[in-house]
């Protein structure tokens, strides 16, 4: 029993150590830190209703900038730009709040994925600009979002 324990235990406890949780490291990183703030410039802002103009790149069909607004957290209507065309209340759900950029961020951080490149609004913190590549193996799964205008 002596031997197993001697051979045993280091390897256990090496592989303990390695799992402790130490909160107070400050190993947060430069892209979780600079979320957090702008989460914080948004939320101090309160603006629960405002309208961005979005636009999304990626190796997928064109399509023209919407227009969307958001009405006390919700997304309640979102047109086309330039032609006009409305979305019907079912796509409504397929368009992001503020809220829910900061989300898509957070779960890029959490993945991790293989490239985020996040631009923040450094007035209010909403992100203008969220570049993800998702595994640089696989070709043209790279995405944009791009938020401006915001009022």
């Amino acid at each position: 029993m002596k031997i197993a324990s001697q051979y045993l235990l280091p390897p256990l406890l090496a592989f303990t150590l390695l799992g402790c949780d130490d909160s107070n490291n400050n190993n947060v990183s430069a892209e979780q830190k600079a979320l957090n703030q702008a989460e914080k410039l948004w939320s101090e802002a309160a603006v629960d209703s405002y309208t961005y103009i979005y636009s999304r790149l990626c190796f997928c069909p064109p399509e023209e900038d919407l227009v969307v607004t958001v009405t006390e957290g919700q997304v309640t209507s979102a047109f086309y730009t330039p032609s006009g065309t409305y979305l019907t209340e079912l796509s409504l759900f397929d368009l992001n709040t503020i809220e829910d950029f900061f989300a898509l961020v957070q779960q890029a951080i959490d993945e991790p994925v293989a490239s985020l490149e996040v631009v923040y609004n450094p007035d209010l913190g909403y992100p203008v600009t969220i570049a993800i590549d998702y595994d640089l193996s696989i070709a043209d799964d790279e995405i944009t979002h791009r938020i401006r205008d915001l009022q």
